[in-house]
């Protein structure tokens, strides 16, 4: 069995399962006997194997656009690339449960151990994702620097946390034999770092014990 992602816009369910699916279904994810190969689609195989990559897809019922842009930034500083709309790629059972976090408990949520049927599109799809991570880490940064007090002091707990599960994700997309940017990410780690130390230079304030990556 394949799982099928990406640009569906314009099929139906019918189209990849012969059948329309349910109300209650989750709509992102196709689960066919074989892989379809039109642009912008990808391909997964089935497994049921522990180590493989997880397909994360959800349906948040009256979820607001907030909810959902809170859920694709965590997704990004997780190197979890966003498949489809709702449908998100992690490498390992503790990034996916870190990002669970963010999904409000009433949704439907469904998961799938996979391997894609082309590796590339994976790579691409992580490339992708750190372009936009750093993206993010520059507003992130900016908004420490022109922070004071407790907003300072939440903003800087809050990078140091997730850029250390970033650098996890990488190594746990590497030892699955992927290649995520592990140069950038490194240097962004330490971006990061030496911010929020400065930070806190700046503000005669001493923050702890800063891992270094």
């Amino acid at each position: 069995m394949f799982a099928v992602v990406g640009r569906t816009t314009g099929y139906s369910s019918r189209s990849f399962e012969g059948r329309y699916k349910g109300q209650d279904e989750i709509r992102d994810i196709h689960l066919v006997n074989w892989p379809k190969l039109n642009n912008g689609l990808i391909n997964f195989t089935l497994s049921n194997n522990a180590d493989d990559l997880i397909l994360l897809s959800f349906d948040i019922p009256g979820g607001g656009d907030r909810v959902y842009s809170r859920i694709k930034e965590t997704a990004t500083w997780l190197l979890s690339p966003r498949v489809d709309n709702s449908t998100y790629l992690t490498p390992s059972h503790m990034i996916k449960r870190i990002l669970l976090t963010q999904i409000p408990e009433e949704a439907n949520v469904v998961e799938y151990f996979v391997k894609p049927t082309d590796a590339s599109q994976v790579n691409l799809l992580l490339r992708e994702t750190t372009d936009a991570l750093v993206k993010q880490a520059k507003t992130r940064l900016i908004k420490l620097m022109n922070s004071r007090g407790k907003a300072a002091t939440t903003t800087a707990d809050a990078l140091v946390t997730l850029v250390e599960a970033t650098v996890t994700s990488a190594k746990e997309w590497i030892r699955r034999g992927f290649e995520p940017d592990f140069n950038t990410i490194i240097n962004l780690a330490k971006a990061i770092n030496e911010t929020v130390e400065f930070k806190w230079s700046m503000t005669n304030h001493r923050y702890g014990n800063i891992n270094k990556q």
